[in-house]
């Protein structure tokens, strides 16, 4: 996603959100699938919410305050932890197309070097981790 400028601190904003939505869901979104998305002030906003409206998108409607159970927490944390290691000297360097461009590139690197097994055990275990979370009643669980 791109930075919103009107934004405050020029960060992420339903325009932004929007913008990314117009260019990824058409080619991924299947008639009969469900979009999950938290309940982040962005994905709410009406703008976002008459977007899916008018393409027809079934939003899953997901709780104020809920556990976060999207698996791809786990895997942005191992990519973190790829980008930490591997290209530590990268933090701090600013907003230069340059520093961009080296982001971009250790991202790629990150992920390509992601273990399609893990990633795999990743999304088999949402059964147990919506298990856990009813057993808990909604509470804090070991994912």
């Amino acid at each position: 996603m791109t930075r919103d400028p009107e934004a405050a601190r020029r960060g992420y904003s339903a325009n932004s959100y929007v913008q990314i939505l117009e260019e990824q869901v058409p080619a991924i979104y299947k008639q009969g699938m469900n979009w999950q998305q938290d309940n982040a002030s962005i994905h709410t906003a009406r703008k976002v919410t008459r977007f899916f409206e008018e393409l027809g998108v079934t939003v899953l409607p997901w709780p104020a305050d809920s556990p976060d159970l999207n698996c791809i927490e786990n895997v942005w944390s191992m990519l973190k932890d790829y980008l930490n290691k591997h290209f530590p000297h990268l933090k701090g360097q600013g907003e230069s197309q340059q520093a961009r461009q080296a982001f971009r590139n250790a991202i790629e690197q990150a992920w390509n070097a992601l273990d399609q097994k893990v990633i795999n055990a990743c999304i088999n275990s949402m059964k147990k981790r919506v298990e856990a979370v009813i057993l808990a009643k909604g509470w804090y669980t070991a994912y």
